[in-house]
């Protein structure tokens, strides 16, 4: 008994050394700082232009406006004049050069008349010897052209939103020709037409010509990718038939020239 309690010291010393060892180990994380992540801008789709336009414009040739009017022989005219209209796809080269390709519709003079009275051949008891009778004949006609051109066009720069320019081109049409008379004669009493009725007498012209232009003038910025554009054209087709006014009568020139003022916009892709 007398160990015992050199025993129990002994126990208490080792553990009392066992729990100083243990706070001497005790455990302490180190800290971490939360990561710093950069902020994240708000996303801003940003519009870009390609090289390439589309255009579309209309036309009128100042020297064959629409009007009516009377011959010596009372006959009466009703022209629509000469209009016209296309519609392009181009590309930019630089800020100077662009070209594009062209489909376009231009009317080349058209006309009709009211009836008119003529003599068509028939007998007339009344008069001995008589080879005509009185009748009617209206006519109406016209020319118009389809047309392919590719055009090259110089800009000068912008100055206040304004662009001038100068452009040729050259191509082929399609030009449609016609003209169409109806005679109408009708027998009573003592007269006889040789060819009672209605009778129709259509004259018509289509093939492929040689076709170009020079043009000038100015687009207006309204936005960064629309323009107005404004312009003189000279617009021919060697060889095409045009009704034209001659004095008080219609003709058709064997030659197309027309001098058109076009108004379009152009549209920037």
């Amino acid at each position: 008994m007398r160990h015992l309690p050199i025993a129990l010291s002994a126990i208490a010393s080792l553990l009392g050394g066992a729990g100083a060892h243990a706070a001497d180990y005790d455990y302490n994380p180190p800290l971490v700082e939360e990561a710093a992540f950069p902020e994240m801008e708000e996303y801003v789709p940003v519009e870009t232009k390609t090289q390439w336009y589309i255009r579309g414009d209309l036309g009128v040739d100042i020297m064959n406006i629409p009007e009516t009017f009377s011959s010596s022989d009372s006959t009466s005219y009703n022209s629509i004049g000469s209009i016209s209209g296309s519609i392009a796809a181009g590309y930019y080269f630089n800020d100077l050069f662009r070209m594009e390709g062209e489909l376009g519709y231009t009317g080349l003079g058209d006309f009709d008349t009211d009836p008119t009275s003529a003599l068509c051949p028939g007998t007339d008891t009344a008069i001995p010897g008589s080879t005509t009778v009185p009748c009617f004949v209206e006519r109406d006609g016209g020319s118009h052209a389809w047309s392919f051109l590719v055009s090259g066009f110089f800009d000068f720069g912008t100055f206040a939103r304004i662009t001038p320019y100068v452009g040729a081109g050259a191509g082929i049409a399609y030009t449609d020709y016609g003209v169409k008379t109806e005679t109408e004669c009708t027998s009573a009493g003592t007269r006889t037409c040789s060819f009672p009725g209605t009778l129709y007498n259509d004259e018509r012209e289509r093939e492929f010509k040689f076709a170009y232009q020079l043009s000038a003038g100015a687009s207006y910025d309204l936005t960064d990718r629309l323009k107005l554009d404004l312009g003189y054209r000279l617009f021919g087709i060697p060889g095409a038939k045009q009704a034209v006014r001659d004095g008080d009568d219609v003709k058709f020139e064997d030659s197309t020239m027309q001098h058109q003022i076009r108004l379009g916009l152009r549209l920037d892709l």
